[in-house]
């Protein structure tokens, strides 16, 4: 049960960071053309963008990101209680791959648009990609500590 919770908040955290990498990317455009941002306008954004795409979207972001990085986590963490280590590395890999092959193949499925805007750029790309990153760390480091607590 505790690996059910442990997936769904690292799904979480990957959603809520990819969503300040999009706010953050969008914000970093309007400023190149001139528009004044401010902290008020930063956090007005992401609460927005973050309750938008996730419950006001046709599909959730979170869905989205859910499906790769539960399956790339399983997956991982079936290969890891069988032979390889440093566990930890393995997770992080595997969140940061799942995310990174989300933000490639998306726009394929959408043809050729690229449904989460802060993913345009190569920039964008290894931000999302550093989310997915850090979610398949801290759901490795609850894995590895949940095994460390049960001995």
């Amino acid at each position: 049960m505790q690996t059910f919770f442990d997936l769904l908040i690292s799904c979480l955290v990957v959603t809520t960071l990819v969503v300040l990498v999009n706010t953050l990317s969008n914000l970093i455009w309007l400023s190149s053309m001139d528009m004044p941002i401010n902290i008020s306008l930063i956090f007005q954004s992401f609460f927005q963008d973050l309750i938008g795409m996730n419950l006001r979207s046709q599909i959730p972001l979170y869905f989205l990101i859910c499906i790769p990085l539960i399956i790339s986590l399983v997956v991982i963490k079936i290969l890891v209680n069988k032979a390889l280590k440093p566990k930890i590395l393995y997770y992080s890999l595997a969140g940061s791959l799942a995310i990174l092959g989300l933000v490639i193949l998306l726009p394929y499925a959408f043809d050729n648009v690229e449904p989460i805007a802060g993913s345009r750029t190569y920039m964008g790309k290894i931000f999302m990609t550093l989310s997915g990153l850090v979610g398949g760390y801290y759901f490795g480091f609850r894995q590895i500590r949940g095994l460390h607590e049960s001995n």
